[in-house]
């Protein structure tokens, strides 16, 4: 069996979320508690710089500002044209449509029920965890419910970054990139192979 998986933010959806002054207002915090502001990636750095803290109180605070942000990011976004598509498809064929995403799971989800779409299924940060997606933990996890949930052969990954071509060759998962249209094209051919 075909499965699609597809990245959310920049493939599916353009989500406005000012990364700039989420920084800024994370590094305050981190100044403040004496721990080194952002020198890097915002998840690689959180996730180094809490590595060894794992318990620290700043987490949970830190994690509801990327939720907020992003949950603002997505208000004042919109839709690309590849998530009509996916919507449609998604309702013809009555398979669930599988998010794996560096946005907070819990935040995407409840994007996708505002919008009416219950046959998802998202796989994204957890709340108070800064793993990047990347992360072999994280892809784990991914495999995990792909095992647990669904039969797959041949998997294809649609996302737009280097990160999602890297995860895709973790995965043994063919990459289309999002911006590709033809190839985007084909997915509709794999997907009603379910």
């Amino acid at each position: 069996m075909n499965k699609i998986i597809f990245d959310f933010d920049q493939t599916l959806y353009n989500i406005k979320t000012d990364w700039k002054l989420l920084k800024e207002e994370i590094n305050q915090l981190l100044e403040f508690n004496q721990l080194p502001a952002i020198s890097t990636k915002l998840f690689e750095h959180l996730y180094t710089a809490f590595l060894s803290m794992p318990n620290h109180p700043l987490i949970p605070r830190i994690s509801q500002l990327i939720s907020s942000f992003e949950e603002s990011g997505i208000r004042t976004g919109n839709p690309l044209p590849l998530f009509e598509d996916v919507k449609l498809i998604t309702k013809l064929s009555h398979a669930p449509m599988i998010i794996y995403t560096q946005n907070t799971q819990t935040v995407v989800k409840k994007f996708f029920i505002k919008q009416s779409i219950n046959n998802v299924k998202v796989i994204g940060r957890l709340s108070n965890s800064f793993l990047p997606k990347n992360h072999q933990e994280c892809i784990s996890r991914f495999n995990h419910f792909l095992n647990k949930n669904h039969k797959v052969a041949q998997l294809t990954f649609v996302g737009d970054s280097q990160v999602d071509a890297e995860i895709a060759a973790k995965l043994n998962a063919k990459f289309i990139r999002a911006n590709n249209n033809t190839e985007i094209f084909n997915y509709h051919k794999l997907t009603f192979t379910h």
